[in-house]
């Protein structure tokens, strides 16, 4: 990644002003109450150690993205002039299969902020909710979904013949999206939707031949194939009346680290201008775009 530039990181300094009052007063636990969620006290630190030039990240070792989420946590850092040291967990749940859950309820984050990290990489925005002890920072990455098949001359979601059999990932945004499309469509026109519970059945699925198509989360369709989809056969289909979502990712925090949040905000800005995310994105050869 190439350093930033001089008049740049000056731009930086009262963001790392900033950061270092954050980081350098110390972090009592919060209390209970206030939407707090529920955790035994044992499992809550008091308080936390803190040095005024470092950041802790936590990301996920075992998503699909975890060595973008590292990268852009660093460079970050390198715009705030801050160190950076990363946390890897795991979620105590099953493993996302190419996939972008973080495999922890809200439990298990507010313990991962509360003790072992100032912010969490690889957060999908989406999914705040309002929680009052959770804030979130900008977006740098937004991701999308694609439609893929093997059969010869389709060549857009329109071309699909009424009743062929298009797999998704059941719950997903753009599963919704989709299944709210069939829905506008009279009976007879419809194609077949068949849900799975994650990516590697869809692409096993349509391997086998046993859907004509899918509609899969787009950097699963890259990693989930060696080589990628033209090296396997695949055509991606243009989504034609279908508004796919896209995924928007940020950092997630305590409610109480606002500085940190403004901070993190000042330097996502400044990557995202100065095409280091584009650059990073290319770079782990993950389909999708820096955030604006």
């Amino acid at each position: 990644m190439r350093d930033l530039t001089p008049a740049r990181r000056f731009g930086t300094w009262l963001s790392f002003i900033l950061a270092f009052v954050v980081l350098a007063a110390p972090h009592a636990a919060a209390q209970p109450g206030a939407g707090v969620p529920q955790v035994q006290p044992e499992f809550v630190e008091q308080f936390r150690r803190t040095a005024g030039d470092t950041i802790t990240v936590c990301v996920n070792s075992e998503s699909l993205l975890s060595g973008f989420e590292m990268d852009v946590a660093r460079a970050v850092g390198q715009a705030l002039l801050l160190n950076v040291e990363i946390v890897e967990f795991r979620g105590v749940r099953a493993p996302p299969v190419l996939d972008y859950t973080l495999g922890v309820n809200q439990s298990e984050l507010f313990v991962l902020l509360n003790n072992d990290c100032h912010a969490l990489a690889g957060f999908l925005l989406s999914e705040t909710r309002e929680v009052p002890w959770l804030t979130v920072s900008r977006p740098y990455a937004a991701l999308s979904f694609a439609f893929a098949t093997r059969l010869p001359n389709v060549r857009s979601l329109t071309d699909l013949p009424p009743g062929a059999s298009v797999g998704t990932r059941i719950g997903s945004s753009a599963d919704i999206a989709f299944a709210q499309y069939l829905e506008s469509l009279p009976v007879e026109r419809r194609l077949r939707r068949v849900p799975y519970p994650n990516n590697r059945l869809l692409l096993d699925r349509l391997e086998s031949g046993e859907v004509d198509a899918i509609l899969i989360w787009e950097p699963a369709l890259h990693f989930g194939l060696a080589g990628g989809p033209t090296d396997n056969g695949l055509t991606v289909l243009d989504p034609g009346p279908v508004r796919l979502p896209e995924q928007r990712f940020g950092f997630a925090l305590l409610s109480r680290e606002s500085f940190l949040r403004s901070a993190l905000d000042e330097a996502l800005n400044l990557l995202i201008a100065e095409g280091v995310i584009d650059g990073l994105l290319g770079s782990h050869a993950i389909p999708g775009r820096a955030a604006r």
